[in-house]
């Protein structure tokens, strides 16, 4: 194992919260990371977790990631959110052709990258002699402020039905709609609006995403414990799911303070271990997601579809879980809860935030979830939530 060990790893990210909390209000009001913090988090190599070891990365396990985005969240959301994402961004960033991941990650193998995916408003991809032509509009492309590269979704118009490809682009090629980002928490990321217009894209730079999996053109041998066949979409909802176990457990730490600062009663002390409890189901519950993906990747085994459904769906429910965390850890904590820029009441934000997004959704998975239930396929479905 090259680096760090996992053990140690995970410490560096509980090291790093105290200041994250103490730093969090300046996040917020700043709107991004910090480049200090963005250069604590690259020298830790919490966004090199997974990035291929060919180009400088670790190649572990995403269960680390879990530890780590959950550890980060509860002294800041908004950093968590922009660190954990470079991290699963440079995972996808492994199927690029060679020569484009010798240009994102560079000498030192440190990279920090927005990707979006699904966040395209409009798009158009015209093939050149060269590669292709992009142009578009795209939302939500966190971390821009700190990244040199950004990857992004666009579709190319074909007789036979449209093609999505995933384009690396250089940050100097597109335009930062700056004061984009205003939103109700999360406030931090710096999730801005960006658009580009007829930018040259070489062909090495570009990758095609057929049903939200991108293709691996990176010719790497199939050595890697099958971590690049690990599906896209439930590993991203299981990272955010991750972010909000982080985002409750901060929410019982000022809760926890609170209840000492005013004196421990049964009603109170009886409240604090229900949360515990449900924090520690959830994550329970996002490990054995973490795992059997993994696991499942690796060997090649069947039922990889059904496995997809329900981690989609129990990252969901899992993020549905905190957010209860949370508005109790708020209600124990009382008028503690209530200040502008307090803990409690960031993670309140913060918290409601993540679970809006498309893929924390609770009924499209939970729907598909049913319906494997319901089709005959209920043996499979159970497997998935053991």
């Amino acid at each position: 194992m090259r680096g760090p060990s996992s053990a140690e790893i995970v410490q560096r990210a509980e090291a790093m919260v105290p200041e994250l909390r103490a730093r969090a209000a300046e996040c917020e009001m700043k709107g991004c990371v910090s480049p200090e913090i963005a250069s604590a988090l690259h020298q830790q190599g919490f966004l090199r977790l997974m990035q291929s070891s060919s180009y400088g990365g670790l190649e572990r396990s995403p269960e680390l990631l879990l530890d780590v985005s959950s550890a980060l969240a509860s002294g800041c959301a908004s950093t968590a959110w922009v660190a954990s994402l470079f991290a699963v961004n440079s995972w996808i960033a492994a199927r690029f052709h060679p020569r484009a991941q010798a240009e994102l990650f560079g000498k030192d193998g440190q990279a920090a990258l927005p990707l979006v995916l699904n966040g395209a408003r409009t798009t158009e991809l015209v093939a050149s002699a060269d590669g292709f032509v992009v142009s578009g509009q795209w939302a939500y492309c966190s971390g821009i402020d700190l990244a040199e590269w950004v990857a992004l979704a666009a579709v190319q118009k074909q007789v036979g039905g449209d093609i999505q490809h995933l384009c690396l682009l250089p940050r100097a090629d597109i335009r930062v709609e700056e004061g984009s980002w205003n939103v109700l928490g999360l406030r931090g990321t710096g999730s801005k609006n960006v658009a580009a217009v007829q930018v040259v894209v070489p062909m090495h730079r570009v990758v095609r995403v057929v049903d939200n999996e991108v293709e691996d053109r990176s010719g790497r041998a199939d050595d890697c414990r099958g971590l690049y066949r690990i599906p896209v979409i439930p590993l991203f909802a299981s990272v955010l799911a991750a972010l909000a176990v982080g985002i409750a457990r901060g929410a019982l730490d000022g809760a926890t303070k609170s209840v000492k600062r005013r004196g421990p009663t049964v009603v109170t002390l009886t409240r604090l271990g229900q949360i515990g409890a449900k924090i520690g189901l959830a994550e329970g519950a996002l490990r054995s997601t973490f795992r059997r993906l993994e696991q499942a990747a690796v060997q090649q085994a069947p039922g990889m579809d059904a496995l997809r459904v329900c981690a989609r769906s129990q990252a969901a429910e899992v993020a549905s879980l905190c957010v209860s965390a949370v508005r109790d850890s708020a209600s124990v904590a009382g008028g503690a809860a209530i200040m502008t820029g307090g803990q409690i009441e960031r993670a309140l934000r913060d918290v409601h935030t993540l679970a809006s997004h498309a893929l924390l959704s609770l009924d499209a998975p939970a729907e598909q979830h049913g319906r494997l239930l319901l089709d005959g396929t209920t043996a499979n479905a159970m497997d998935c939530d053991a």
